[in-house]
């Protein structure tokens, strides 16, 4: 497996390859990371809201749903699920704040008082309606592009084998904790990394079709990398067949980073 890291400018990647598969973490993140506890889990009303992050957002998805309009992009029904749980998300957080700007309105009668944040409340409640149905246009052309052309069964069995190895070799860990509790399951992991690994070996071992990964989601290599391994282990025979398939239909993985650019981070070739 070669393993390399250089900048690549991101239209090159989306322009070249012939089939792309991506992350719902390609925009700004996912909920439970920094960016939404702080942007919109801990507003307790339309003012509170953090504008910058809102508006950053919006721009991401606006480009993601762009992407998602080529024909090389390619996605897997786990990440059209997350757009949807992100979105709902979002509904909750607007049907709450809407109930909390009403609850104000009645405690403080005098209009004066109300028409002096109005204004703001009204700009960052339009932001996040629009962020809300930015989710609901990105899941809808998303879920156009799942790859459903599989043998349901034999991507079953590859899928679960590929949970197994991310388990067993802790390929999840998450850094972002002190070493002692770094260990750590994910809660509620729906395992979308290992079912867009599996979506790629599929398409290289079973339907002989290179591929990439365009990630923000360092799980994805170590999980890549500790199915490559497992898989073209040469104590199993039949290892060497895949080893072969991965050889001539590689799959390589991208980590986008800032200023449109990526770094190739896995090639089975």
């Amino acid at each position: 497996m070669i393993n390399q890291s250089q900048d690549i400018p991101f239209e090159e990647i989306v322009n070249n390859e012939s089939l792309i598969l991506i992350d719902s973490g390609l925009s700004t993140g996912k909920p439970g990371e920094a960016w939404y506890r702080i942007g919109v889990y801990e507003a307790k009303k339309y003012s509170e809201l953090d504008a910058d992050i809102l508006h950053k957002w919006i721009a991401e998805l606006r480009d993601l749903s762009n992407l998602l309009l080529r024909p090389n992009i390619r996605t897997v029904e786990k990440v059209v699920d997350e757009f949807v749980y992100t979105r709902e998300l979002l509904r909750e957080k607007l049907i709450k704040l809407n109930g909390r700007q009403m609850t104000i309105k009645k405690l403080h009668r005098d209009k004066y008082r109300i028409q002096q944040g109005c204004e703001e409340t009204e700009f960052k409640k339009g932001l996040l309606e629009e962020l809300c149905f930015l989710y609901h246009e990105v899941q809808r052309v998303a879920k156009r592009t799942v790859l459903d052309h599989f043998d349901q069964n034999k991507f079953n069995l590859l899928e679960r084998a590929v949970i197994s190895i991310a388990e067993v070799s802790w390929a999840k860990r998450d850094f972002s904790y002190p070493y002692k509790n770094s260990f750590r399951k994910k809660e509620g992991d729906s395992h979308t990394d290992e079912q867009l690994v599996a979506a790629a070996l599929y398409l290289s071992i079973l339907d002989g079709t290179e591929s990439c990964i365009l990630t923000k989601d360092s799980h994805i290599k170590r999980i890549l990398k500790n199915a490559y391994a497992y898989l073209t282990c040469n104590e199993i025979p039949i290892n060497k067949i895949v080893l072969e398939a991965l050889r001539e239909k590689p799959i390589r993985a991208y980590f986008v980073k800032g200023q449109g650019t990526v770094d190739l981070e896995v090639d089975t070739s």
